[in-house]
């Protein structure tokens, strides 16, 4: 996240400009398998979803994602119960459509349309998992991996501001603040976890007054089955601590994220090493 420059009369410019900035995705260079306690997954691909053809991309992003060839691979489904679960009208939904057509062929290809699950949706925050055969450009390219794409909705806001002396309101519109992706590979899935986030406060990164304000962040981590509780460290000796629900973790920051690290721990209170997990 960047800070956009001093309020001014073009701000509203400015904010549809963040957008547009926003991190797309940061793919893991690792890879590796997820061992799971002996689940065990017959085949190696989810059922059909029927006649559910989702556009991808779209015209104005040059050369829009193919579907998969073949079935989510089978170490995905071994390691998160959300994909063993049947696809949900909701995980066909107007949000996930919506999500799918800002996609383009040279940043995710080879989509697995029937592994798409919603992992949360509020009135003002949307995040979904999207597995995909490839992510990244030629030579930067990583293959099996589980991309999370989130956005947020921010409200109309009305903000005061002081300026040459005198007092004027700035009024920010309402509207989805972009969609953000994450794409990692197994091997960043089982030791640090997957992360995307969500941005709903509309004058989260301004300058108001010469004072920065400081942003509300929702942090979203995509962890594999059986991990059911996190501690995130976060700077001056902060922790929160959070539950797993349907394979993800979130918790809210006020300012810019700093993780110092995580602790995970199964549903017996146990910690899970899962920086050593192999």
């Amino acid at each position: 996240m960047t800070l956009i420059p001093e309020v001014h009369d073009g701000i509203a410019r400015a904010v549809a400009a963040r957008a547009s900035r926003r991190r797309w995705w940061h793919p893991s260079r690792r890879a590796g398998l997820l061992a799971t306690g002996g689940l065990v997954v017959g085949g190696t691909a989810l059922a059909a979803t029927g006649g559910w053809h989702p556009t991808l991309g779209s015209p104005d992003r040059g050369l829009p994602p193919r579907v998969a060839t073949v079935g989510v691979p089978q170490e995905q489904l071994v390691a998160l119960s959300i994909l063993r679960r049947p696809q949900t009208e909701h995980d066909r939904g107007p949000m996930v459509e919506r999500g799918l057509r800002v996609l383009d062929r040279r940043g995710i290809d080879g989509v697995h349309t029937d592994g798409i699950r919603v992992l949360f949706q509020t009135p003002r925050e949307f995040a979904m998992v999207v597995p995909a055969e490839r992510s990244g450009p030629a030579g930067f390219r990583h293959r099996d991996v589980l991309c999370l794409m989130s956005t947020s909705f921010s409200r109309a806001k009305a903000i005061p501001i002081r300026r040459h002396g005198k007092r004027r309101t700035i009024r920010l519109p309402s509207g989805f603040a972009g969609w953000g992706m994450t794409c990692g590979e197994m091997e960043r899935l089982r030791t640090t976890g997957i992360a995307t986030g969500t941005t709903p406060d509309p004058d989260s990164a301004l300058i108001v007054n010469g004072v920065p304000r400081r942003p509300t962040i929702r942090q979203v981590v995509l962890v594999p089955d059986g991990v059911a509780r996190v501690t995130v460290r976060l700077r001056h000796r902060r922790t929160v601590t959070v539950p797993v629900h349907d394979n993800v973790y979130r918790y809210t920051i006020h300012g810019f994220p700093a993780q110092m690290g995580t602790l995970w721990f199964d549903a017996d209170g146990r910690r899970i090493d899962h920086r050593r997990r192999r």
